[in-house]
């Protein structure tokens, strides 16, 4: 299962937004496109980047069959100000509110408008952080929605409920429990998707929100590495999570 990938390719969206009137009109299929973003994941977190401890064979296989982009940097050094340069397309000093509390405004030209306006089905699944009210995927170019609007409540891989489009989906107990991993529904939704709309150009952007915190993982996930990495004064937590 592909869970993760670089802010090295968060330029791709953007560029094929950028090129999409020179196809959109041709007669051979659109490509469709599925961004997906890790928050917080560094290039040098990858084996296909060099890194030496953790395995990402899914994500090393991507590279290896496509492309690396080695010079790119995000828009800002921090997540909601570097959200809104890679869906507007705009530098930060154009972002109407500053730092963290960014909102975007009605009528907001997105990659999901642009791609909605060349027939693409659009869809966010993950962390948004974009605002609410006028700010929500749903007004901002996305026909289909699924995760966290708030940045803060996607620090919590174990949530009482996420969103989809304007209705809460429930998962009681689940911060109690940890039977659910928010990751793992987003997979899901994804998934769905993608099957739903495999007969027609979509564009999925799929930002999830790991690694960046809670640091927490299913004990299946952290099996592998248990005693074999970390630092003795900063220990990895494990949540559990039912087969």
């Amino acid at each position: 299962m592909i869970r993760v990938i670089s802010h090295s390719i968060r330029l791709a969206a953007i560029v094929g937004a950028c090129w999409l009137p020179s196809f959109c009109c041709a007669s051979e299929p659109r490509p469709n496109f599925i961004f997906i973003l890790a928050d917080d994941l560094g290039y040098g977190d990858l084996g296909c980047f060099g890194q030496k401890h953790i395995k990402t064979p899914n994500l090393d296989r991507l590279c290896a069959e496509g492309m690396k982009l080695t010079s790119h940097y995000s828009g800002s050094t921090v997540c909601a100000p570097s959200r809104y340069t890679l869906i507007t397309g705009r530098h930060i000093g154009r972002a109407e509110t500053i730092g963290q509390g960014q909102q975007l405004a009605p009528n907001t030209q997105t990659i999901g408008t642009v791609l909605q306006a060349a027939g693409y089905r659009t869809a966010c699944v993950g962390k948004w952080g974009l605002g609410n009210n006028t700010g929500l995927p749903n007004k901002q170019g996305f026909d289909h929605w699924f995760g966290f609007v708030s940045q803060t409540r996607a620090h919590w891989y174990f949530p009482d409920y996420v969103w989809r489009n304007d209705q809460k989906v429930m998962l009681p107990d689940n911060p109690q429990t940890h039977e659910i991993y928010v990751h793992d529904l987003f997979t899901e939704e994804s998934l769905q998707f993608i099957r739903d709309n495999q007969g027609r150009p979509f564009f999925l952007y799929l930002p999830y929100t790991i690694p960046h915190a809670a640091v927490l993982v299913p004990e299946d996930s952290l099996a592998p590495y248990v005693g074999k990495l970390g630092d003795p004064e900063r220990p990895c937590r494990a949540g559990a999570r039912k087969a």
